[in-house]
């Protein structure tokens, strides 16, 4: 309970006029669209395990309701759209650094293999030849 009451005293008081909902339309926004919600904090946590229960949750929103909305409105399953979110960004630590495959796998939340194993449907190459092959493609089109 003392615990509960410093928590309390702690919170910081807001008082009328200190946030202008007129002037910041995209907080607006986020807070009325919990798929816009859901997608910010998908990219906050790509690199953590995510589930729809724990994202539907966030949103206050029952998986059932929440699976079926979110393809609504971003066209994709909840799981597809985590993977193509983790894709894009492993992608570009390919492109953008010297990491190891198991380096950025971690960093954007797979395991390695999963990372290989997505890499060869999606791509048709593995992450490295990947990396070789844009790598080298943006090399020859810089040089000329």
């Amino acid at each position: 309970v003392a615990l509960l009451q410093r928590e309390l005293e702690e919170l910081p008081l807001l008082r009328t006029g200190e946030i202008s909902f007129a002037t910041d339309m995209n907080l607006s926004i986020q807070m009325t669209n919990p798929i816009k919600q859901a997608q910010e904090y998908i990219k906050v946590n790509l690199r953590r395990p995510l589930t729809i229960g724990k994202v539907a949750h966030y949103v206050c929103m029952s998986r059932t309701l929440f699976t079926t909305q979110f393809r609504a409105n971003t066209g994709k399953t909840f799981t597809r759209y985590v993977q193509d979110m983790r894709l894009d960004e492993a992608r570009r630590f390919l492109l953008k650094t010297d990491l190891g495959v198991h380096h950025i796998a971690a960093a954007v939340g797979l395991k390695p293999n999963r990372m290989r194993e997505l890499f060869h449907q999606r791509e048709g190459i593995s992450p490295l030849e990947f990396r070789h092959h844009n790598r080298n493609s943006s090399t020859k089109l810089n040089g000329q």
